[in-house]
Protein backbone atom coordinates (compact mmCIF):
# COMPACT_ATOMS: atom_id res chain seq x y z
CA UNK A 1 0.00 0.00 0.00
CA UNK A 2 2.42 3.15 1.10
CA UNK A 3 5.80 0.40 1.12
CA UNK A 4 7.37 2.68 -1.52
CA UNK A 5 6.67 6.06 0.73
CA UNK A 6 7.87 4.65 3.96
CA UNK A 7 11.46 3.32 2.74
CA UNK A 8 11.62 6.44 1.52
CA UNK A 9 11.03 7.73 4.80
CA UNK A 10 13.10 5.61 6.64
CA UNK A 11 15.81 6.52 4.17
CA UNK A 12 15.92 9.93 4.94
CA UNK A 13 14.99 9.61 9.11
CA UNK A 14 16.41 6.36 9.86
CA UNK A 15 16.27 7.67 13.43
CA UNK A 16 12.31 6.43 13.16
CA UNK A 17 13.23 3.04 12.64
CA UNK A 18 14.05 2.39 16.12
CA UNK A 19 10.53 2.97 17.00
CA UNK A 20 8.65 2.28 13.76
CA UNK A 21 8.38 -0.81 11.98
CA UNK A 22 5.28 -1.53 9.45
CA UNK A 23 2.73 -2.95 11.91
CA UNK A 24 3.79 0.16 14.54
CA UNK A 25 3.56 2.40 11.40
CA UNK A 26 -0.04 0.77 10.97
CA UNK A 27 -1.27 1.27 13.81
CA UNK A 28 -0.55 5.02 14.09
CA UNK A 29 -2.13 5.70 10.72
CA UNK A 30 -5.09 3.78 12.57
CA UNK A 31 -4.56 6.69 15.73
CA UNK A 32 -4.75 9.20 13.22
CA UNK A 33 -8.07 8.79 11.86
CA UNK A 34 -9.79 7.87 14.51
CA UNK A 35 -9.25 11.07 15.61
CA UNK A 36 -8.98 12.93 12.26
CA UNK A 37 -12.27 14.97 13.13
CA UNK A 38 -10.22 16.95 16.45
CA UNK A 39 -7.37 16.94 13.89
CA UNK A 40 -9.10 18.77 11.00
CA UNK A 41 -10.36 20.83 13.60
CA UNK A 42 -7.05 22.28 13.78
CA UNK A 43 -7.52 24.03 10.10
CA UNK A 44 -10.10 25.81 8.07
CA UNK A 45 -12.75 23.92 6.53
CA UNK A 46 -11.52 25.32 3.01
CA UNK A 47 -7.62 23.42 3.62
CA UNK A 48 -7.11 20.34 2.41
CA UNK A 49 -4.69 17.60 3.18
CA UNK A 50 -3.30 17.67 7.36
CA UNK A 51 -2.57 20.13 9.47
CA UNK A 52 1.21 20.72 9.50
CA UNK A 53 1.14 20.85 13.15
CA UNK A 54 -0.33 19.18 15.59
CA UNK A 55 -2.26 20.60 18.84
CA UNK A 56 -0.54 20.29 22.54
CA UNK A 57 -3.21 17.53 23.49
CA UNK A 58 -3.23 15.45 20.14
CA UNK A 59 0.77 15.38 19.86
CA UNK A 60 0.95 14.70 23.55
CA UNK A 61 -1.83 11.44 22.94
CA UNK A 62 0.23 10.07 20.02
CA UNK A 63 3.59 10.75 21.47
CA UNK A 64 2.79 8.51 24.98
CA UNK A 65 0.75 6.17 23.03
CA UNK A 66 4.04 4.96 21.01
CA UNK A 67 6.79 6.14 23.91
CA UNK A 68 8.14 8.64 22.05
CA UNK A 69 10.36 12.06 22.86
CA UNK A 70 8.85 15.16 21.97
CA UNK A 71 11.27 15.25 18.69
CA UNK A 72 10.40 11.74 17.97
CA UNK A 73 6.48 12.67 17.95
CA UNK A 74 7.40 15.60 16.02
CA UNK A 75 8.94 14.10 13.25
CA UNK A 76 6.82 10.93 13.18
CA UNK A 77 3.66 13.61 12.54
CA UNK A 78 5.90 15.18 9.55
CA UNK A 79 7.00 11.81 8.03
CA UNK A 80 3.82 10.07 8.20
CA UNK A 81 1.15 12.44 8.43
CA UNK A 82 0.30 12.14 4.58
CA UNK A 83 0.42 8.56 4.43
CA UNK A 84 -1.91 8.20 7.20
CA UNK A 85 -4.63 11.53 5.92
CA UNK A 86 -4.57 9.78 2.51
CA UNK A 87 -5.53 6.14 3.40
CA UNK A 88 -8.75 6.50 5.66
CA UNK A 89 -10.90 3.90 6.48
CA UNK A 90 -12.80 1.87 3.95
CA UNK A 91 -16.17 1.06 5.67
CA UNK A 92 -17.66 0.86 9.32
CA UNK A 93 -17.07 -2.10 10.08
CA UNK A 94 -12.34 -1.52 9.77
CA UNK A 95 -12.92 1.48 11.34
CA UNK A 96 -14.95 -0.36 14.26
CA UNK A 97 -12.22 -2.67 14.44
CA UNK A 98 -9.57 -0.44 14.73
CA UNK A 99 -11.08 1.46 17.77
CA UNK A 100 -11.72 -1.95 19.16
CA UNK A 101 -7.91 -2.58 18.98
CA UNK A 102 -6.82 0.53 20.16
CA UNK A 103 -9.36 1.00 22.82
CA UNK A 104 -6.87 0.02 25.92
CA UNK A 105 -4.40 3.07 24.53
CA UNK A 106 -7.59 5.58 23.69
CA UNK A 107 -8.60 4.91 27.72
CA UNK A 108 -4.96 5.44 28.89
CA UNK A 109 -3.48 7.98 27.58
CA UNK A 110 -6.41 10.08 25.94
CA UNK A 111 -8.75 11.03 28.91
CA UNK A 112 -8.35 13.47 31.47
CA UNK A 113 -6.03 11.74 33.91
CA UNK A 114 -3.26 11.82 31.29
CA UNK A 115 -4.60 15.00 29.04
CA UNK A 116 -5.44 18.03 31.04
CA UNK A 117 -6.25 20.69 28.26
CA UNK A 118 -8.78 19.07 25.69
CA UNK A 119 -8.66 15.88 26.48
CA UNK A 120 -9.65 12.39 23.66
CA UNK A 121 -12.75 10.19 24.25
CA UNK A 122 -13.47 6.61 22.49
CA UNK A 123 -15.25 8.62 20.66
CA UNK A 124 -14.95 12.45 19.58
CA UNK A 125 -18.44 14.05 18.48
CA UNK A 126 -18.08 17.35 16.34
CA UNK A 127 -20.92 18.88 13.81
CA UNK A 128 -21.60 16.83 10.96
CA UNK A 129 -20.52 20.12 9.17
CA UNK A 130 -17.97 22.95 9.63
CA UNK A 131 -19.45 26.08 8.53
CA UNK A 132 -22.78 27.34 8.80
CA UNK A 133 -25.90 26.49 7.12
CA UNK A 134 -27.36 29.96 6.29
CA UNK A 135 -25.96 31.66 3.14
CA UNK A 136 -26.26 34.71 4.23
CA UNK A 137 -23.79 34.16 6.92
CA UNK A 138 -21.04 33.71 3.79
CA UNK A 139 -17.88 36.03 3.43
CA UNK A 140 -16.48 37.71 0.59
CA UNK A 141 -13.33 36.76 -0.33
CA UNK A 142 -10.72 39.68 -0.33
CA UNK A 143 -8.87 38.47 -3.16
CA UNK A 144 -12.17 37.66 -5.39
CA UNK A 145 -15.29 39.86 -4.35
CA UNK A 146 -17.48 37.62 -6.66
CA UNK A 147 -16.96 34.44 -4.51
CA UNK A 148 -18.55 34.12 -1.02
CA UNK A 149 -17.01 31.50 1.25
CA UNK A 150 -19.19 29.95 3.70
CA UNK A 151 -18.67 30.85 7.73
CA UNK A 152 -16.40 29.26 9.75
CA UNK A 153 -18.19 28.20 13.16
CA UNK A 154 -15.84 29.05 16.03
CA UNK A 155 -15.88 29.08 19.65
CA UNK A 156 -16.41 25.32 20.36
CA UNK A 157 -17.84 23.88 23.88
CA UNK A 158 -16.79 20.61 24.75
CA UNK A 159 -18.12 18.68 27.76
CA UNK A 160 -17.75 14.51 28.52
CA UNK A 161 -20.45 12.36 27.76
CA UNK A 162 -21.01 8.88 27.73
CA UNK A 163 -21.64 6.56 24.37
CA UNK A 164 -23.82 3.83 24.73
CA UNK A 165 -22.71 1.37 21.68
CA UNK A 166 -23.93 -2.24 20.79
CA UNK A 167 -20.13 -3.65 19.61
CA UNK A 168 -18.20 -1.60 22.25
CA UNK A 169 -20.62 -1.32 25.46
CA UNK A 170 -20.79 1.95 27.23
CA UNK A 171 -17.75 3.92 26.61
CA UNK A 172 -16.40 7.73 27.96
CA UNK A 173 -16.67 10.40 24.61
CA UNK A 174 -16.22 14.03 24.16
CA UNK A 175 -19.64 16.00 22.41
CA UNK A 176 -18.51 19.27 20.79
CA UNK A 177 -20.63 22.25 19.74
CA UNK A 178 -19.51 25.01 17.46
CA UNK A 179 -20.95 28.89 17.03
CA UNK A 180 -21.91 31.03 14.41
CA UNK A 181 -21.45 34.66 15.11
CA UNK A 182 -23.08 36.29 12.30
CA UNK A 183 -26.48 34.23 12.80
CA UNK A 184 -25.86 33.66 16.35
CA UNK A 185 -26.58 29.57 16.01
CA UNK A 186 -24.68 26.84 18.13
CA UNK A 187 -24.35 23.37 15.62
CA UNK A 188 -24.60 20.59 17.67
CA UNK A 189 -24.12 16.91 16.80
CA UNK A 190 -27.80 16.22 16.63
CA UNK A 191 -28.88 19.86 15.48
CA UNK A 192 -28.84 23.30 15.70
CA UNK A 193 -29.99 25.84 18.07
CA UNK A 194 -30.50 29.78 17.49
CA UNK A 195 -29.67 32.16 20.25
CA UNK A 196 -32.53 33.60 21.06
CA UNK A 197 -34.88 30.00 19.32
CA UNK A 198 -36.76 27.91 21.91
CA UNK A 199 -36.86 24.90 19.83
CA UNK A 200 -33.71 22.45 18.13
CA UNK A 201 -34.12 21.60 14.93
CA UNK A 202 -32.27 18.22 13.71
CA UNK A 203 -30.20 18.12 10.58
CA UNK A 204 -31.99 16.20 7.47
CA UNK A 205 -30.72 13.46 5.58
CA UNK A 206 -29.96 9.70 6.73
CA UNK A 207 -30.36 8.52 10.42
CA UNK A 208 -27.08 9.44 12.37
CA UNK A 209 -24.86 6.96 13.28
CA UNK A 210 -24.92 8.71 16.89
CA UNK A 211 -28.16 9.71 18.66
CA UNK A 212 -28.08 12.61 21.69
CA UNK A 213 -30.71 11.00 24.26
CA UNK A 214 -29.66 13.58 26.74
CA UNK A 215 -27.74 16.29 27.57
CA UNK A 216 -24.90 13.94 28.86
CA UNK A 217 -25.89 10.39 26.69
CA UNK A 218 -25.80 9.21 23.33
CA UNK A 219 -26.71 5.97 21.92
CA UNK A 220 -25.34 4.44 18.57
CA UNK A 221 -28.28 3.36 16.04
CA UNK A 222 -27.26 0.10 16.00
CA UNK A 223 -28.33 0.08 19.66
CA UNK A 224 -31.63 1.71 19.09
CA UNK A 225 -32.45 -1.09 16.12
CA UNK A 226 -31.27 -3.86 18.79
CA UNK A 227 -34.12 -2.81 21.70
CA UNK A 228 -36.78 -1.91 19.39
CA UNK A 229 -35.93 -5.42 17.75
CA UNK A 230 -35.93 -7.41 21.27
CA UNK A 231 -39.30 -5.33 22.06
CA UNK A 232 -41.30 -6.29 18.97
CA UNK A 233 -39.98 -9.85 19.21
CA UNK A 234 -39.73 -11.32 22.09
CA UNK A 235 -42.07 -8.26 24.20
CA UNK A 236 -38.66 -7.47 26.16
CA UNK A 237 -39.75 -4.21 28.85
CA UNK A 238 -37.11 -1.36 28.46
CA UNK A 239 -36.43 -2.14 32.05
CA UNK A 240 -35.09 -5.29 31.24
CA UNK A 241 -33.42 -4.21 27.69
CA UNK A 242 -30.94 -1.57 30.21
CA UNK A 243 -30.56 -4.96 32.67
CA UNK A 244 -29.68 -7.61 29.55
CA UNK A 245 -27.11 -4.50 27.86
CA UNK A 246 -25.65 -3.97 31.34
CA UNK A 247 -25.10 -7.66 32.49
CA UNK A 248 -24.21 -8.98 28.94
CA UNK A 249 -22.86 -5.98 26.18
CA UNK A 250 -20.94 -4.26 29.24
CA UNK A 251 -17.78 -3.78 28.48
CA UNK A 252 -15.32 -3.80 32.04
CA UNK A 253 -12.04 -2.17 30.64
CA UNK A 254 -13.63 1.65 29.91
CA UNK A 255 -15.55 1.64 33.65
CA UNK A 256 -12.14 0.24 34.88
CA UNK A 257 -10.30 2.80 32.90
CA UNK A 258 -12.30 5.69 34.08
CA UNK A 259 -10.97 8.81 35.67
CA UNK A 260 -11.85 9.43 39.49
CA UNK A 261 -13.70 12.41 38.94
CA UNK A 262 -15.49 10.96 35.91
CA UNK A 263 -19.15 13.02 35.84
CA UNK A 264 -21.27 10.70 33.56
CA UNK A 265 -22.19 6.97 33.73
CA UNK A 266 -21.39 4.42 32.11
CA UNK A 267 -24.59 2.42 32.93
CA UNK A 268 -27.94 2.46 30.68
CA UNK A 269 -31.07 2.60 32.76
CA UNK A 270 -34.87 2.35 31.29
CA UNK A 271 -35.06 6.01 31.01
CA UNK A 272 -32.14 5.80 28.80
CA UNK A 273 -33.98 2.99 26.60
CA UNK A 274 -37.19 4.49 26.01
CA UNK A 275 -35.43 8.35 24.97
CA UNK A 276 -33.16 6.16 22.19
CA UNK A 277 -36.33 4.00 21.46
CA UNK A 278 -38.67 7.20 21.01
CA UNK A 279 -36.15 9.27 19.28
CA UNK A 280 -34.64 6.86 16.91
CA UNK A 281 -38.24 6.22 15.95
CA UNK A 282 -39.52 10.16 15.55
CA UNK A 283 -35.91 10.08 13.68
CA UNK A 284 -36.70 7.42 11.35
CA UNK A 285 -40.67 8.80 11.00
CA UNK A 286 -39.48 12.05 9.34
CA UNK A 287 -36.69 10.89 7.16
CA UNK A 288 -39.00 8.71 5.75
CA UNK A 289 -41.82 11.31 5.56
CA UNK A 290 -38.61 14.04 4.03
CA UNK A 291 -39.82 16.48 6.71
CA UNK A 292 -38.21 18.84 9.08
CA UNK A 293 -37.80 17.62 12.80
CA UNK A 294 -38.01 20.14 15.47
CA UNK A 295 -38.25 19.76 19.39
CA UNK A 296 -38.54 21.85 22.12
CA UNK A 297 -35.25 23.37 23.33
CA UNK A 298 -36.25 23.80 26.95
CA UNK A 299 -37.93 21.48 28.52
CA UNK A 300 -38.17 19.90 31.61
CA UNK A 301 -37.12 15.79 30.69
CA UNK A 302 -36.13 14.56 27.56
CA UNK A 303 -39.69 12.83 27.86
CA UNK A 304 -41.42 16.13 27.87
CA UNK A 305 -39.72 17.42 24.89
CA UNK A 306 -40.48 14.71 23.35
CA UNK A 307 -44.01 14.69 24.25
CA UNK A 308 -45.83 16.42 21.67
CA UNK A 309 -43.79 14.74 19.20
CA UNK A 310 -45.02 11.76 20.11
CA UNK A 311 -48.51 12.65 20.83
CA UNK A 312 -48.28 14.31 16.49
CA UNK A 313 -47.33 10.93 15.52
CA UNK A 314 -49.58 8.76 16.88
CA UNK A 315 -52.47 11.09 15.52
CA UNK A 316 -51.14 11.06 11.67
CA UNK A 317 -50.51 7.25 12.14
CA UNK A 318 -54.87 7.04 13.19
CA UNK A 319 -55.70 9.09 9.73
CA UNK A 320 -53.09 9.18 6.72
CA UNK A 321 -50.02 8.58 8.67
CA UNK A 322 -49.23 5.09 7.42
CA UNK A 323 -47.25 3.93 4.52
CA UNK A 324 -50.34 2.29 2.66
CA UNK A 325 -52.86 4.36 3.88
CA UNK A 326 -54.43 4.74 0.19
CA UNK A 327 -53.71 1.10 -0.75
CA UNK A 328 -55.76 -0.92 -3.07
CA UNK A 329 -55.55 -3.71 -5.03
CA UNK A 330 -57.49 -6.39 -6.38
CA UNK A 331 -57.49 -8.92 -3.75
CA UNK A 332 -58.69 -6.48 -0.95
CA UNK A 333 -60.82 -4.15 -3.65
CA UNK A 334 -63.26 -4.24 -6.06
CA UNK A 335 -64.40 -1.51 -8.73
CA UNK A 336 -67.78 -1.42 -10.48
CA UNK A 337 -69.91 0.89 -12.69
CA UNK A 338 -73.18 0.54 -11.84
CA UNK A 339 -76.49 1.38 -14.38
CA UNK A 340 -76.33 4.77 -14.43
CA UNK A 341 -72.29 4.86 -15.59
CA UNK A 342 -71.33 6.15 -11.66
CA UNK A 343 -68.03 4.15 -10.50
CA UNK A 344 -67.62 2.65 -7.09
CA UNK A 345 -65.20 0.67 -5.05
CA UNK A 346 -65.90 -2.22 -3.09
CA UNK A 347 -63.49 -2.19 -0.49
CA UNK A 348 -62.85 -5.48 2.15
CA UNK A 349 -61.34 -4.18 5.13
CA UNK A 350 -61.09 -5.43 8.52
CA UNK A 351 -61.31 -3.47 11.76
CA UNK A 352 -59.80 -5.21 15.26
CA UNK A 353 -57.59 -4.30 18.65
CA UNK A 354 -55.03 -5.33 20.48
CA UNK A 355 -55.15 -5.13 24.32
CA UNK A 356 -52.16 -3.14 25.03
CA UNK A 357 -52.99 -0.63 27.05
CA UNK A 358 -51.44 2.86 28.57
CA UNK A 359 -52.23 4.77 31.80
CA UNK A 360 -54.82 7.08 31.33
CA UNK A 361 -57.53 9.37 32.74
CA UNK A 362 -59.42 7.85 34.68
CA UNK A 363 -62.59 9.65 33.54
CA UNK A 364 -64.33 6.97 30.66
CA UNK A 365 -62.95 8.47 27.42
CA UNK A 366 -61.32 11.05 28.49
CA UNK A 367 -58.64 11.84 25.87
CA UNK A 368 -56.37 14.47 27.60
CA UNK A 369 -53.01 13.36 28.54
CA UNK A 370 -51.69 12.80 32.01
CA UNK A 371 -49.01 14.83 33.69
CA UNK A 372 -47.18 11.81 34.33
CA UNK A 373 -47.15 7.80 34.40
CA UNK A 374 -48.06 8.82 37.92
CA UNK A 375 -50.75 10.39 37.48
CA UNK A 376 -54.38 8.93 37.82
CA UNK A 377 -56.34 11.87 36.65
CA UNK A 378 -55.76 14.03 33.44
CA UNK A 379 -54.82 18.55 34.08
CA UNK A 380 -58.56 19.19 33.65
CA UNK A 381 -59.81 16.11 36.12
CA UNK A 382 -56.69 16.80 38.73
CA UNK A 383 -59.71 17.51 41.17
CA UNK A 384 -61.23 14.43 41.05
CA UNK A 385 -58.37 12.54 43.12
CA UNK A 386 -59.67 13.93 45.87
CA UNK A 387 -62.43 12.42 45.66
CA UNK A 388 -63.26 8.65 47.45
CA UNK A 389 -62.12 5.47 45.12
CA UNK A 390 -65.76 4.07 45.47
CA UNK A 391 -67.30 4.40 41.99
CA UNK A 392 -69.59 7.24 41.74
CA UNK A 393 -69.44 8.24 45.56
CA UNK A 394 -68.39 12.01 45.81
CA UNK A 395 -67.70 12.42 49.26
CA UNK A 396 -63.97 13.81 49.73
CA UNK A 397 -61.30 10.75 50.96
CA UNK A 398 -59.84 11.53 54.21
CA UNK A 399 -56.26 12.17 54.04
CA UNK A 400 -54.15 9.28 54.39
CA UNK A 401 -56.77 7.03 52.55
CA UNK A 402 -58.30 6.31 49.49
CA UNK A 403 -61.95 6.55 50.61
CA UNK A 404 -63.88 8.32 52.66
CA UNK A 405 -65.37 7.88 55.97
CA UNK A 406 -68.77 5.52 55.25
CA UNK A 407 -67.72 2.72 56.84
CA UNK A 408 -68.54 0.24 54.14
CA UNK A 409 -66.35 1.93 51.82
CA UNK A 410 -63.39 2.28 54.24
CA UNK A 411 -64.02 -1.60 54.69
CA UNK A 412 -63.64 -2.16 50.99
CA UNK A 413 -59.95 -0.47 51.20
CA UNK A 414 -58.75 -2.57 54.43
CA UNK A 415 -59.74 -5.91 52.50
CA UNK A 416 -57.74 -4.30 49.67
CA UNK A 417 -54.71 -3.82 51.60
CA UNK A 418 -54.96 -7.70 53.59
CA UNK A 419 -51.50 -9.11 52.02
CA UNK A 420 -52.82 -12.11 53.28
CA UNK A 421 -55.67 -12.86 51.07
CA UNK A 422 -53.80 -11.56 47.92
CA UNK A 423 -53.08 -15.01 46.32
CA UNK A 424 -56.77 -15.38 44.92
CA UNK A 425 -56.72 -12.15 43.56
CA UNK A 426 -53.43 -12.34 42.21
CA UNK A 427 -54.47 -15.61 40.54
CA UNK A 428 -57.03 -14.10 38.95
CA UNK A 429 -56.06 -11.47 37.98
CA UNK A 430 -52.87 -13.13 35.98
CA UNK A 431 -55.76 -15.54 34.29
CA UNK A 432 -57.64 -12.34 32.98
CA UNK A 433 -54.32 -10.63 31.72
CA UNK A 434 -53.03 -13.57 30.51
CA UNK A 435 -49.82 -12.08 31.31
CA UNK A 436 -46.91 -14.37 29.80
CA UNK A 437 -43.52 -11.61 29.85
CA UNK A 438 -42.23 -9.19 33.24
CA UNK A 439 -41.60 -5.63 33.08
CA UNK A 440 -38.64 -6.35 35.59
CA UNK A 441 -37.32 -10.07 35.71
CA UNK A 442 -35.54 -9.25 38.68
CA UNK A 443 -38.46 -7.80 40.74
CA UNK A 444 -39.25 -10.24 43.67
CA UNK A 445 -42.30 -8.25 45.85
CA UNK A 446 -44.40 -5.26 44.82
CA UNK A 447 -43.30 -3.32 47.21
CA UNK A 448 -39.63 -3.23 45.73
CA UNK A 449 -41.29 -2.65 42.36
CA UNK A 450 -43.64 -0.10 43.49
CA UNK A 451 -42.55 1.77 46.64
CA UNK A 452 -45.03 4.65 46.36
CA UNK A 453 -47.81 1.81 46.97
CA UNK A 454 -46.48 0.56 50.37
CA UNK A 455 -49.41 1.84 52.53
CA UNK A 456 -52.69 3.35 52.27
CA UNK A 457 -50.96 7.23 52.72
CA UNK A 458 -48.70 6.55 49.76
CA UNK A 459 -50.93 5.22 47.76
CA UNK A 460 -53.37 8.28 48.34
CA UNK A 461 -50.49 10.70 47.95
CA UNK A 462 -49.52 9.00 44.34
CA UNK A 463 -53.17 8.71 42.86
CA UNK A 464 -53.88 12.72 44.47
CA UNK A 465 -50.27 14.18 43.27
CA UNK A 466 -49.80 16.63 41.00
CA UNK A 467 -46.30 17.20 41.03
CA UNK A 468 -44.17 16.03 39.24
CA UNK A 469 -42.36 12.83 38.74
CA UNK A 470 -39.13 12.54 41.69
CA UNK A 471 -35.48 13.19 40.67
CA UNK A 472 -33.96 10.42 38.60
CA UNK A 473 -37.57 8.41 37.46
CA UNK A 474 -38.10 8.66 33.73
CA UNK A 475 -41.40 10.24 32.82
CA UNK A 476 -42.75 7.37 30.65
CA UNK A 477 -44.54 4.72 31.52
CA UNK A 478 -43.84 3.28 34.34
CA UNK A 479 -42.07 -0.46 34.22
CA UNK A 480 -41.54 -3.21 36.90
CA UNK A 481 -44.90 -2.73 38.37
CA UNK A 482 -46.37 -5.58 36.79
CA UNK A 483 -50.01 -6.04 36.39
CA UNK A 484 -50.22 -6.09 40.30
CA UNK A 485 -50.39 -2.46 40.93
CA UNK A 486 -50.91 -0.95 37.69
CA UNK A 487 -54.13 -2.87 36.53
CA UNK A 488 -57.32 -1.20 36.82
CA UNK A 489 -59.54 -2.75 38.90
CA UNK A 490 -62.52 -2.99 40.78
CA UNK A 491 -63.24 -4.39 44.23
CA UNK A 492 -66.62 -4.95 46.01
CA UNK A 493 -66.94 -5.21 49.88
CA UNK A 494 -66.64 -8.70 49.37
CA UNK A 495 -63.45 -8.85 48.15
CA UNK A 496 -64.74 -10.07 44.53
CA UNK A 497 -62.78 -8.29 41.53
CA UNK A 498 -65.03 -7.56 38.87
CA UNK A 499 -64.15 -6.58 34.88
CA UNK A 500 -63.30 -2.93 34.46
CA UNK A 501 -66.24 -1.08 32.94
CA UNK A 502 -69.46 -2.94 33.91
CA UNK A 503 -69.88 -0.08 36.61
CA UNK A 504 -68.57 2.60 35.35
CA UNK A 505 -71.27 4.63 34.85
CA UNK A 506 -73.99 3.15 38.03
CA UNK A 507 -74.58 5.04 41.07
CA UNK A 508 -74.20 2.75 43.88
CA UNK A 509 -73.81 5.51 46.71
CA UNK A 510 -77.07 6.96 46.57
CA UNK A 511 -79.45 4.57 48.42
CA UNK A 512 -81.19 1.36 47.53
CA UNK A 513 -81.57 0.84 43.99
CA UNK A 514 -84.58 -0.63 42.45
CA UNK A 515 -83.10 -4.03 41.80
CA UNK A 516 -82.30 -4.45 45.49
CA UNK A 517 -79.20 -4.10 47.42
CA UNK A 518 -76.09 -4.29 45.68
CA UNK A 519 -72.38 -3.95 46.59
CA UNK A 520 -70.29 -0.80 46.25
CA UNK A 521 -67.58 -1.17 44.05
CA UNK A 522 -64.30 0.72 44.33
CA UNK A 523 -61.67 1.16 41.64
CA UNK A 524 -57.92 1.30 42.91
CA UNK A 525 -55.75 0.73 40.02
CA UNK A 526 -55.19 3.22 37.65
CA UNK A 527 -57.67 3.45 34.33
CA UNK A 528 -55.55 2.19 31.15
CA UNK A 529 -56.44 2.98 27.16
CA UNK A 530 -59.08 0.01 25.81
CA UNK A 531 -56.88 -1.25 22.65
CA UNK A 532 -55.38 -0.13 20.07
CA UNK A 533 -57.23 -0.35 16.97
CA UNK A 534 -56.00 -1.68 13.35
CA UNK A 535 -57.69 -1.41 10.33
CA UNK A 536 -56.25 -4.29 7.79
CA UNK A 537 -57.20 -4.25 4.22
CA UNK A 538 -58.09 -8.27 3.69
CA UNK A 539 -54.95 -8.37 1.38
CA UNK A 540 -52.94 -7.82 4.83
CA UNK A 541 -52.12 -4.34 4.28
CA UNK A 542 -52.23 -2.27 7.73
CA UNK A 543 -54.51 1.38 7.10
CA UNK A 544 -54.21 3.12 10.19
CA UNK A 545 -54.34 2.81 13.59
CA UNK A 546 -55.60 4.58 16.31
CA UNK A 547 -55.96 4.15 20.34
CA UNK A 548 -59.44 3.35 21.78
CA UNK A 549 -60.09 5.07 25.19
CA UNK A 550 -63.44 3.69 26.53
CA UNK A 551 -64.48 1.04 24.21
CA UNK A 552 -64.27 -0.79 20.92
CA UNK A 553 -68.16 0.76 20.21
CA UNK A 554 -69.22 0.94 16.57
CA UNK A 555 -69.70 5.00 15.84
CA UNK A 556 -65.76 4.41 17.32
CA UNK A 557 -64.60 2.19 14.40
CA UNK A 558 -66.66 4.37 12.68
CA UNK A 559 -65.29 7.49 13.11
CA UNK A 560 -61.19 5.80 12.93
CA UNK A 561 -62.32 4.39 9.44
CA UNK A 562 -63.80 8.47 8.52
CA UNK A 563 -59.86 9.10 9.43
CA UNK A 564 -58.55 8.03 6.17
CA UNK A 565 -61.77 7.18 3.78
CA UNK A 566 -62.57 10.83 3.74
CA UNK A 567 -59.45 11.44 2.34
CA UNK A 568 -59.30 9.44 -0.97
CA UNK A 569 -60.73 10.74 -3.99
CA UNK A 570 -64.29 11.71 -3.96
CA UNK A 571 -64.30 11.14 -7.80
CA UNK A 572 -65.31 7.03 -6.64
CA UNK A 573 -67.05 6.90 -3.63
CA UNK A 574 -65.97 3.86 -1.07
CA UNK A 575 -68.30 1.27 0.33
CA UNK A 576 -66.64 -0.62 3.31
CA UNK A 577 -69.21 -3.73 4.38
CA UNK A 578 -68.55 -6.43 7.12
CA UNK A 579 -71.17 -9.22 7.81
CA UNK A 580 -69.95 -9.76 11.01
CA UNK A 581 -70.11 -5.96 12.63
CA UNK A 582 -73.44 -3.98 12.56
CA UNK A 583 -71.40 -0.97 11.10
CA UNK A 584 -72.35 -2.29 7.88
Amino acid sequence: MYILALSKIFLEHPELCSIFELKTVQSYVELVNLIKPKISALQGSYQEGPPNHLSVNIHEFLKKCFSMSDYMGKLAWASFRSIAWNTPFTSTQEEQAARLKHIKLILEHGLPHNIDINPLGVYNLEPPRRTCLDPRCGDQLLSNENIIRDRELAEPLTHPISIFTRDLGAVPGYSTSRYCRKCNTRYYHNYYVHKAATTRTYYGGPIPAFIQISQHFFMTAELCDLFATMMFTSWTSATNCARIYNGGLINDVPKAALPADWQTSLVIDLEDVWNGFYLHSLLLHHYEKDTTFILPHQAESQAKRLEGALRERNQLMAGPGQEAWNHACKLCSYVYVDKNGKKFCLRSNITDGTAIGRPCCRIPDCKAPLPSSKHHYCQGHRSLAELCAVVACSQKAEKGFLTCSDIEHRNIETYHHQRGKAMFQLKHRLERLRVSQTHDSLATTVSAAAPNRGSAEDSAASRQNDNPLPSGQADFPLEGVGADEDEDILLDSNGIYHEVGEEDNVDLCNGKPETGNRSAKARFGRRRTHNEELCVASCGVILGRATFYGSEAPNGVRAFSDLYLDILDEAIPYETLSSLCPLA
